[in-house]
Formats: structure tokens, C-alpha cells, sequence
């Protein structure tokens, strides 16, 4: 019966199968970058083109696969002739030659099957990485951090969304990265990324090109978040094949294959080609979306160690689109909410003087009252001050060129009196609508060297049952705060931290919820500041949501920021407002106000014509203190004074040291002197070695910090002092590790005394090594200011486990005669530093990685403490500072992946040789004799 593919076989067969078949259905079908297991079940057999038992699928597809024998294998999306036949979007793909009879088959199958065709729901979501990436198995079980685990969480997740009933052990889900309380008894919603801030992207060891896969059991991960997790695991090494076995796979790709893909017109096209590591393509699902997971823009705003940033290889057919959880552009937020009307504010051609603006705005902006409010002077339609810093990931058919509008801010202004602009437009519609839902979209750029002060206001959303909007977002008015009307508004406040800034009832304990405060005599609410921060010198794009809460007396609403992007702030169950009327009237039912003001000393502000992301940018002033202390010392005492990088310099001027350590701080007039104080604490038969400088007139606050000891150099002072200087150059950096500024160094009594910056913290832990990596990561990036001589700055001895007793014999003053020396000391082997110098410069060689030499600020930033075993040295010698057997190290080296080295085994034999004998120079290299004597 199953040969008759006409009416009487069908029959039979349906019979057959009611007799002696049970379907099982499928709850959850959850697979990752499958390549074979999708639509290869043959299709001559009948009730096999039909899966509508499947309740769930869920494919996890990798975005940097490119060979020919792993094409992705997608769920089918059906053509208008398969869906007139009856198949569904439920069908798989098909990659096998089509019988003579399938439509007949599929038209039978369709007309004699019984089950509901119920839409599968399908999800397909692209991850970063290869197949083995995404899959598992490009690294071993115990490897910590991998692209693998970001696909396994987003898999559990899904299987707890969708309400599958599988059982998971808790131990195991903490062991990749997940809290169970946030997924049972309900799902929580994630908070938003972490910040990438300066981790680098890691590229392959040179000792796991293989990468076994291993079949030990996996070990447990220090207690991070999950948004933790992510940015390590999202900036994992990527195991591409093709560069990894390339003789073998390119091979492969040179021969030409059939190639089938479904286009996206649902139509299929196969072509006979040779694959020649093409990329993947991406076809659209249901809405034209394409789910790219966040954590893939998380890895494409970091970068590589050389600079170079990575972008997916796969060819994007529409804006990224991370599906419904943060990253969404503003047609899926306009598409997944319904928002059928909307209108835009047109922009001239060309530049404009204030007196034009001003004429243009109210002609065509549609304006409340028909005018600027306050300040029409302080706005100009200027050229594009940042056409080459967009908004990342630009929306398709934007336009981005021509003026912007500028707000500027005039010294020392203050409110919307003295600064910025202010003004209202209206919404009219010709059929008088009633919005419960309303977004606003729009970029803005500040400039580079833009003073943030306290704070200023930027464009949102009102709405109010009167004509008059006026009086109605500060919380103090009558009838503001939802009776009558609301406003929500964003607000950057100081160093660019930004917020939604509402007046809205405070009812229903809104103000003991997490990251709301609320002013006490008004309704006033600052949701989630800090959540997000805007940058200066580039654009930022910004989307904001209001949904109203129905029926009024319900704390139903939502507030919803999204910052380039991505979704920065989510606030569920709110009550904007508390009357039916609000915003329902013929004309200007819902309206948003474009309100710049702040406080503010210099720079302008920009909004632009095209709507808007960014990235997120800490501004943070940086103030050089170079000084010395003029006191009566007790002991003979050298002094020493910064200049340039840090070098010595003879016949400064000295400086008061209560007025050069002030920095913004009052400090006691009788406050005792450097000198004094050193010599009341700097006891050689005390432990003490370091105490810190206190303002008594500010109930002891300190600040500064004074380290001393024996072995305490100038060379130590000077390299932490150039670190600190390269860091305060970077704020991305100063997000992650802080390194303090050196004041002073005096030398007295044979020993030394760092007087340098206090800052704030407390001893990491072993739970911390996450943190110190990422530090670490960012502190070995940093490169010599001499590129060919080793050691500390201005050159020294080098302090490094690899000499006997920590510390070199000689200073060299080149890497060539670094090289010869240790050379001289190896047989059979041979080191050659010159293509590691040429391709990563003298780096930063962290030898000690202890716990105590880091401390951690409140705010989780790594703060640097000891740079007395720090050089600038060939990145081998960090690769041998990583196999020191100690256990902190060892959970550090296991985080931080610093550039290659094939010098190791080599520096390992030389290890511990490179000594005189006795106390003459004799076994040095004699280029070395006579360069620089011996030191003992």
C-alpha cells in the first residue's frame, strides 16, 4: 500500500496508521549549528513531510562557519506554491533530489493527516564562532571560558521560557555560568551587558592549535554573572578550521559542489561552484528578522591585541536584530508593538543661522504655541561635526548625511534661562487617533571635550488631558505626576550617566524598587540611572517607549530605553497615569517635547535628523601632579623629581606638598611634613610598609598613600607613574583597572618612598581573579616608550623570576644583548626575540600576580598596586611569568591569553643562569663588559 501513492494508497495507508501508529508529540527539539540532522528524513514515505508534532525548535547557527560541507541547514521556510499544496512552516529543508511524484505525495499527506497544523515555533538564533564553536568541542571540558557556553545558556534558557519540564541539576547550571533563581519558578529578564571596557579579543594558544577534546569532567567557575560570563566567553578564540587544517579543508573547498540555498523569496536556488571559504548566508525568517545573539555585538565592539576588530563572517541581509531581548532596531520595537503611525520632523538641505532655524522650526515642526519657548538663539542647523563617528550599525536607508540641529551652551549657563533650548512638538492627526503606546527615536552626539557638571535634560515623551502641556513635568504643578498629565524625559547626569527622568504617580511601592529614586515632595522619579552612559565626540542613538498602563487605576505600563540598540532600561508594572482622559482628545493627544537643558561651562550639543546607539564612554577629568616636599629632612635625604617619563632631573623647584597634594581637598595648614611623618613610621624593625597621609581636618580622610622599604627604586616609581599616565589616557581602560599616580620618590637611609595617589579599595580575592584577568589583560597591552631597551622606564635592572634572586645582574641596554646573553647560556637551543619585539613592542611584564598586589574599588574596578617586579620586556617572559606554580597566578594565567610565544622552552633551560661568577664580570657577554659594569 505504501508503493500507491494514488487515492486508494492513501487511504490504506491513513488506515495502517491509525491501527498500529501512535503519534508522540515533540514538545522541544533544540539543536546546535546542525548541519545534517534538519530535513534529511526521506520524503518518499508518506507522513513524513508533515512535523507538525513539533511544538518547538530552537537552532543555534554559527556566524563564522565557512566551509562547503558545513552549510547551515535552516528551518524551511515554505514558497507560496508548497504552502497552496498544504505544507506548513513547520516543514523541514530538503537537500535531496526530488521524486517524480512529491507533490502528489504532499497534497496526499496534507488531505488524509488529522492533526491540527498548528505553526511550530521556531526560533534561529546566530551566534559567533564556527561549527565546533558554537557546538562544543573546539576546547577541553575544563577550559573555562569559551564561545561554546554562550550558545549552552541561551539553549537551558529557551528550555525554561518555553516551559519543557526538563530537569537540570543546579550545581550544573552555576557550573556554566547560570543562576537557577533566575530561571525557576519564572524566567527572569536579563539586565542589560556588561561592559566590554578593555578586554581584548583572544586569539589561539600556539599550544592548542588541536584543541583535544577532552573527557574529563568540567570544573566549576568562580561565582560571576551571567553578563560576566558573557564578555569572557564572548571573547574566546575563534577555531577556524580553514586556518587551522587549511592544507586539509581547502582541498575541499577547490572542488567544485552543488550548492542549494533558499533565497529570500522563499524561492530555491542551487548552482555548481566551488565554495572557496564563501560565508554563510543568512536568509530572513518570520518578519523579515534576523536573530544575531547580543553577545555577538558585545564581541564586535572589543577588539584584537593588534587593534584589529572582528566582524561576523556571514553576509547580513537585514539590520541585526538580537531578537526580543535587548538588541532592537527601531523598526522591530515600531513592528513587535504595533505602531501603525508615525511621523518624522523634516530637516533643510543646508546650513542655517539661529534667525533661520528659529523660522524653520515653527513652520514646519509643528510647534506648542507656535514658538521656541526659551533660547531660539542657542540652535543652528550646522554642518555634521562627527561624520565619521556614526552610531554603530547604521539602519538601512538612513540618511545620514546633511545639517543637524545644535544646542549650544554658553559659559557658566545654568537653566533653560541661560542655556540650551526648549520647545514643544505637537502630534496631530487628521482622524484624531488615541495612542496607548508611543516611542520616540532620535540621535545625539555631545562634543569631545563636553563638560557633563551635574547634569542636563534631553527629549522623551508627555502627554496630558489638556491642550496646554505647559506646567506639567516638573511633579510640583497641580495635576502633574498622571492625574492630568506625565512626562517622561532622559537626562544625562554626571560623567554622562544617563536616565529616564519621569513625572509619574509613585504609587505601589515604586520607590523601593531597585534603581528608582523618587524626590520627596514631588513626582519626580529617576528611573535606572547609571544604566546606561552617553559618549562624547560621537553619535549616540537613543529610542524611548512608553506604554500606558489600561485601565488606569492598573500598574500595567512600561518604560522602555533602548541606548544603540540595545535595551538599557525596562520598567515593568508601571502607573503612569490615573485618569481615562489622559492623552484622548482630537488633536495633540500625545506629545513630545524636545527639552535641552543643563548645567554646563563649554561645548554644545547636538540632535540630529536620523534617528540613533552609541558607545559607552565614563568622561573623567585627569590632573598631572608632579611636586616635591620642602621640608628639613631627618636624614640625608635625595630627592627626586618627574619629568617627561619619569627621568630624574637636577635643580627643580620645590613645591609645598600640602598645596600640590591638595587636588580639590582642603588640607590642614599644620598638617605634619612629608619628612616627619616618614620618619616617624619608616622603622627598619617594623613590618609596616606603607601608611597613608590624612587630612585631620576632614575627620582623617587620606589622601595619599606612602610606600616604602628597602627595596624600594626609583625605576619602580617611574614605570607605575608611566603606567598610570597611559591609562588616564584611555577611559575605556580607567573602566577596568586604575593604576595611581607617583607624586614623589625620595630616597633616605637607603631606603625609598613612593608618595603616590590613595585610592580606595579593599584585597582581592580568589573570587576576584575574573577581575584581576581582565586587568591584567588590559596592563600587559601597554607598551614600552623605549622600544629596545628592557626593563623599567628609563631603563634598570629587570625583576623577573627568570634571573636568580628575582632581579638581572646587569642592566641591558638593548634586547639585542639580552638575547646574546641568554644565548651564551644555552647548548643546543637558540631564542630569537626580534619578530615578537617587531609584531608587540616591549610590553608590560607583570612577574608578581599575587592577590595582595591588587585591590578592588566598590564599583569592581582592579586597582594596581606593585610594579616592583614590572618591566618592559619581550612578551615571552610573561608567557614564563604565567608558569610560576602558584596557585593565584595559575587561576590567572588560565584568564589572561597574551600574545604567542615560541620562546618558552628555550628561556626555561637558560632560567636562573644568567649570573657572574663570584663578584667579577667575567661571564658576561663581552659586548656586555664593556657596556654596563656589573651591578652587585
Amino acid at each position: 500500500m505504501f508503493k500507491s501513492a494514488n487515492e486508494v494508497g492513501w487511504k490504506q495507508s491513513n488506515v495502517f496508521k491509525k491501527t498500529f501508529s501512535v503519534d508522540v508529540k515533540i514538545e522541544f527539539i533544540g539543536v546546535w549549528d546542525t548541519v545534517n540532522s534538519v530535513g534529511l528524513i526521506p520524503r518518499s514515505l508518506p507522513f513524513t513531510t508533515s512535523n507538525t508534532i513539533v511544538r518547538t525548535f530552537r537552532h543555534a547557527v554559527a556566524l563564522d562557519e565557512r566551509r562547503a560541507k558545513f552549510k547551515a541547514n535552516h528551518w524551511n521556510r515554505p514558497n507560496a506554491k508548497e504552502a497552496a499544496l498544504g505544507t506548513t512552516d513547520g516543514q523541514k529543508p530538503e537537500k535531496r533530489p526530488k521524486p517524480v511524484k512529491r507533490q502528489t505525495l504532499k497534497a496526499m499527506e496534507r488531505k488524509f493527516s488529522e492533526h491540527a497544523e498548528l505553526p511550530t515555533d521556531v526560533e534561529e538564533v546566530w551566534f559567533a564562532g564556527c561549527h565546533c564553536d558554537v557546538g562544543g568541542g573546539s576546547v577541553e571540558n575544563e577550559t573555562p571560558h569559551s564561545l561554546a557556553r554562550i550558545a549552552l545558556r541561551w539553549m537551558v534558557r529557551e528550555c525554561f521560557k518555553t516551559k519543557t519540564g526538563i530537569l537540570f541539576m543546579a550545581d550544573g547550571l552555576r557550573n556554566i555560568g547560570l543562576d537557577p533563581g533566575t530561571l525557576y519558578p519564572e524566567v527572569q529578564p536579563r539586565p542589560p551587558v556588561a561592559p566590554i571596557g578593555q578586554a581584548r579579543i583572544q586569539d589561539i594558544p600556539s599550544s592548542s592549535k588541536r584543541a583535544p577534546l577532552s573527557t574529563s569532567p568540567s570544573q566549576p567557575i568562580s561565582p560571576l554573572t551571567e553578563e560576566e560570563h558573557d564578555v569572557l566567553d564572548a571573547l574566546a578564540p575563534i577555531y577556524d578550521q580553514l586556518q587551522i587544517k587549511w592544507w586539509f579543508w581547502w582541498f575541499l573547498e577547490l572542488l567544485p559542489q552543488h550548492q542549494r540555498y533558499q533565497l529570500d523569496d522563499k524561492t530555491w536556488e542551487t548552482k555548481l561552484r566551488s565554495n572557496l571559504g564563501a560565508a554563510r548566508h543568512i536568509p530572513k525568517q518570520r518578519k523579515g528578522i534576523v536573530r544575531i545573539h547580543r553577545s555577538v555585538k558585545q564581541r564586535m565592539e572589543a577588539q584584537h591585541v593588534d587593534g584589529k576588530k572582528y566582524q561576523p563572517k556571514a553576509s547580513f541581509q537585514k539590520a541585526l536584530h538580537l531578537g526580543h531581548v535587548v538588541w532592537a532596531s527601531v523598526d522591530k520595537i515600531v513592528a513587535d508593538y504595533g505602531l501603525a503611525t508615525s511621523t518624522a520632523l523634516p530637516f533643510p538641505s543646508a546650513t542655517q543661522n539661529p534667525s533661520d532655524t528659529s523660522k524653520f522650526m515653527v513652520a514646519g515642526w509643528s510647534l506648542g504655541k507656535g514658538a521656541i519657548q526659551d533660547n531660539p538663539n542657542n540652535l543652528a542647523f550646522v554642518a555634521d561635526p562627527f561624520p565619521n563617528d556614526p552610531a554603530p550599525f547604521p539602519i538601512p536607508g538612513q540618511n545620514l548625511s546633511g545639517p543637524v540641529l545644535r544646542a549650544t551652551y554658553p559659559q557658566d549657563s545654568h537653566s533653560y534661562e541661560t542655556g540650551g533650548s526648549q520647545w514643544y512638538n505637537l502630534w496631530n492627526t487628521t482622524a484624531g487617533s488615541k495612542f496607548q503606546t508611543m516611542m520616540v527615536s532620535y540621535e545625539v552626539a555631545f562634543d569631545a571635550n563636553f563638560d557633563w557638571v551635574r547634569g542636563g535634560k534631553l527629549p522623551g515623551l508627555r502627554g496630558s488631558t489638556k491642550s496646554n502641556l505647559a506646567g506639567c513635568s516638573s511633579g510640583k504643578e497641580k495635576g502633574s505626576g498622571g492625574s492630568d498629565c506625565f512626562s517622561t524625559r532622559l537626562m544625562w547626569r554626571k560623567n554622562g550617566a544617563g536616565e529616564v527622568y519621569a513625572s509619574i504617580p509613585t504609587k505601589n511601592g515604586l520607590c523601593l524598587q531597585e534603581g528608582v529614586a523618587c524626590n520627596n515632595d514631588t513626582s519626580i522619579t529617576s528611573i535606572q540611572r547609571g544604566s546606561f552612559g552617553f559618549a562624547s565626540g560621537r553619535w549616540n542613538r537613543i529610542a524611548l517607549l512608553v506604554r500606558l498602563n489600561d485601565p488606569p487605576n492598573v500598574a500595567n505600563g512600561n518604560i522602555q530605553l533602548f541606548y544603540n540598540d540595545l535595551q538599557a532600561i525596562n520598567q515593568q508594572g508601571l502607573q503612569i497615569r490615573t485618569n481615562a482622559q489622559s492623552l484622548i482628545s482630537k488633536q495633540n493627544i500625545f506629545r513630545w517635547g524636545r527639552s535641552i537643558m543643563g548645567n554646563t561651562k563649554r561645548g554644545s550639543h547636538i540632535l540630529s535628523q536620523h534617528p540613533p546607539v552609541g558607545e559607552q564612554l565614563s568622561v573623567q577629568s585627569h590632573r598631572k601632579h608632579r611636586f616635591l616636599e620642602r621640608s628639613r629632612p631627618c636624614a640625608r635625604v635625595r630627592r627626586r623629581r618627574w619629568s617627561g617619563l619619569g627621568r630624574s632631573r637636577g635643580g627643580a623647584k620645590h613645591v609645598d606638598l600640602r598645596k600640590a597634594l591638595a587636588a580639590g581637598i582642603l588640607l590642614n595648614p599644620d598638617s605634619p611634613r612629608l619628612t616627619t611623618i616618614l620618619c616617624n613610621h619608616a622603622d627598619s624593625n617594623l613590618d609596616l610598609r606603607g601608611i597613608p597621609l590624612v587630612d585631620e581636618s576632614r575627620g582623617g580622610a587620606a589622601y595619599a598613600w606612602v610606600k616604602f622599604g628597602p627595596s624600594i627604586r626609583l625605576a619602580e616609581a617611574q614605570t607605575q607613574n608611566y603606567v598610570a599616565e597611559v591609562l588616564h589616557l584611555d577611559p575605556a581602560a580607567l573602566a577596568v583597572v586604575r593604576v595611581p599616580h607617583v607624586y614623589l620618590f625620595v630616597e633616605s637611609g637607603g631606603w625609598g618612598y613612593i608618595v603616590m595617589e590613595f585610592i580606595r579599595g579593599v584585597e582581592c580575592q580568589r573570587t576576584d581573579a575574573p577581575l584581576v584577568a581582565t586587568a591584567v589583560q588590559c596592563l600587559i597591552s601597554i607598551r614600552s616608550p623605549d622600544a629596545d631597551v628592557p626593563g623599567p622606564v628609563g631603563g634598570g635592572l629587570i625583576c623577573h623570576d627568570f634571573f636568580l634572586d628575582r632581579e638581572s645582574s646587569v642592566a641591558y641596554p638593548s634586547v639585542a644583548l639580552l638575547q646574546d646573553h641568554v644565548n651564551a647560556e644555552l647548548r643546543t637551543e637558540r631564542v630569537d626575540f626580534s619578530l615578537e619585539v617587531e609584531a608587540h613592542g616591549l610590553r608590560l611584564c607583570l612577574s608578581d600576580m599575587n592577590g595582595e598586589k591588587f585591590l578592588k574599588r566598590e564599583d569592581g574596578v582592579i586597582v594596581a598596586l606593585d610594579f616592583g617586579a614590572s618591566c618592559f620586556l619581550p612578551v615571552s617572559f610573561f608567557n614564563l611569568a604565567l608558569r610560576k606554580p602558584e596557585s593565584y597566578t595559575q587561576r590567572i594565567g588560565k584568564l589572561v591569553k597574551p600574545p604567542p610565544s615560541t620562546q618558552l622552552d628555550a628561556l626555561l633551560t637558560a632560567s636562573c643562569s644568567l649570573v657572574p661568577y663570584g663578584t667579577n664580570n667575567i661571564a658576561l657577554p663581552r659586548k656586555l663588559r664593556s657596556v654596563t659594569p656589573y651591578l652587585n
